[in-house]
Formats: structure tokens, C-alpha cells, sequence
């Protein structure tokens, strides 16, 4: 930070594979001159069968999808992005605590149009959704937990997992072979991270949006030490820092993430 003041920062979270926007978050915050901030920027997820592997993330926590048997894929969920106050690797626990601005990212889309899209979402992500109830898709992250797991299609080779603290779930893998595609999407990673979809027979079925987070902001539930990720319902994070006329909109980006910040 060049001088003491207030900070007009911007953050967009990523979208996720097949077209679901992240959110975008902003707001004001008052820094003193050398203070550091770690701007952590979240990877646009991929499109089916393009990023088809069995372990890690889309940089900053979007979730994979599982290869099936035919070694199709869904797509993967986008990478939040946030602003920390502690560097190091984008999943290391200490960092990710410290976060006291989050963008959520998009899930991973379907291929059905009939379903609705998961975007990276305001205090809860977008959960997708059908004209009926759907147990096989993905489910939003919110303040306090990430998507549960949703249940397994009886034809799936693996269904998703749920979501975490930055992280999205993986998307189920499609036990079919020969088929064009197939497989559960990966959830958008945010503060908290949409769960992964359900494999299923053929076609992709949606992960779930991640959720947004501001210090300060109405309704968000901040973490209350630096050790260990403990809610208490309090909206300011523990640094004490917080942000003034925070505004969160989802489904506001496209594309990777992106971040802005300038003098007031």
C-alpha cells in the first residue's frame, strides 16, 4: 500500500466451464501505507472433455471433473477470486483464513438448457435447477459450509463431492462408454465452494455456484481467529479490517477473474 487512505478494490470471481458467470464484488476499504494485500485471481473452468483428470483444482479452488470410463468429462468449475492479507499457496489454510474479500466463481453448466445456470452467487452461490427437485446436481456454497455431495445417478461411475472452505467439488464421473459426453461439472469455487454434480449416463449435469464474502457486509459470517475456521455469526473479519458501500452481484463476469483496486 503506497499511502494511508481509503481503497476502492473490485474483484471478479471466474466463470465455470459452458458459460456460468461469476460474481462481482467491490467496496471501500481504509489501508495504512505498507500494509500488504495478496490478490489471488480465479482460472476460468473448462469446457467438457478438455480438462479431463483425477486430482487438483482450477487455480483457486474450482473443482475438476472426473474422467468416466469412455474418458469424457464435464466441465470443471471457475477459481474465486480474493483479496488476502497472508501469502503463500492459493489452498493453504492460513491464507485462505485471511481473506477479507471474496468474488464466487460460476460451477460448471449443463448441457440440458432446461436447467437453470449456477453462478458464483452474493452470501449463497446460484444452485441450478430444474422445473422439478433434482438430487443428482450440484448445491450452492453459503456462509458457513460448502455444497453437499449430491446423490449418485444409478448409472454413474461416481457422484460429486461436496464443497469446501475455498474449494469447489469435484463433478462425478459416467460409468457409459461411447458416448459423445457425460459426467457430473465441478462446483465453483467461492468462500465457500458449490458442490460437484452427479455422474450420470450421457450429457453433464450442473455443479453448484460459489458464494461471495465481504468484511463488514450485511449477512456474512466471518471467520473469527486466524488458526482455525470457526463462524460466529459476526460479520467482521478478525483483523478488524472492513469494507464500506460493499456491493455483490452475481453472475456479473465472464471469462477468468480479475482484480482492480485504486486511491480514493
Amino acid at each position: 500500500v503506497p499511502r494511508n487512505g481509503y481503497y476502492y478494490i473490485e474483484i471478479g470471481g471466474a466463470a465455470g466451464g459452458s458459460g456460468s458467470n461469476g460474481a462481482k464484488v467491490s467496496g471501500y476499504v481504509e489501508l495504512k501505507a505498507k500494509e500488504k494485500l495478496y490478490f489471488y485471481v480465479g482460472k476460468r473452468g473448462t469446457d467438457a472433455n478438455t480438462n479431463c483428470r483425477t486430482s487438483g483444482y482450477e487455480f483457486n479452488g474450482g473443482g475438476i471433473a472426473l474422467p468416466g470410463k469412455s474418458g469424457i468429462c464435464g466441465p470443471t468449475g471457475g477459481g474465486a477470486t480474493d483479496v488476502r492479507l497472508v501469502g503463500g499457496s492459493w489452498n493453504n489454510t492460513s491464507s485462505l483464513i485471511s481473506r477479507i474479500m471474496v468474488a464466487g466463481a460460476g460451477g460448471g453448466t449443463s448441457d440440458n438448457k432446461t436447467y437453470t445456470v449456477p453462478y458464483g452467487g452474493t452470501l449463497y452461490g446460484v444452485k441450478p435447477r430444474f422445473v422439478t427437485y433434482q438430487a443428482n446436481i450440484g448445491v450452492e456454497g453459503t456462509q458457513k459450509t460448502g455444497g453437499t455431495a449430491p446423490t449418485k445417478d444409478s448409472c454413474a461411475q461416481s457422484t460429486g463431492t461436496a464443497g469446501s472452505f475455498g474449494k469447489g467439488g469435484y463433478g462425478g464421473a459416467s460409468s457409459a462408454t461411447n458416448v459423445v459426453t457425460g459426467g457430473g461439472a465441478g462446483g465453483g469455487s467461492g468462500y465457500y465452494g458449490g458442490s460437484g454434480a452427479s455422474g450420470l449416463c450421457n450429457g453433464t449435469w450442473p455443479g453448484g455456484g460459489g458464494s461471495s464474502y465481504i468484511s463488514g457486509y450485511a449477512g456474512v459470517n466471518s471467520v473469527k481467529e486466524s488458526t482455525t475456521i470457526t463462524h460466529t455469526n459476526n460479520t467482521l473479519h478478525y483483523s478488524g479490517k472492513y469494507f464500506v458501500g460493499g456491493k455483490v452481484i452475481a453472475g456479473a463476469n465472464s471469462g477468468n477473474g480479475y482484480a482492480k483496486i485504486s486511491y480514493v
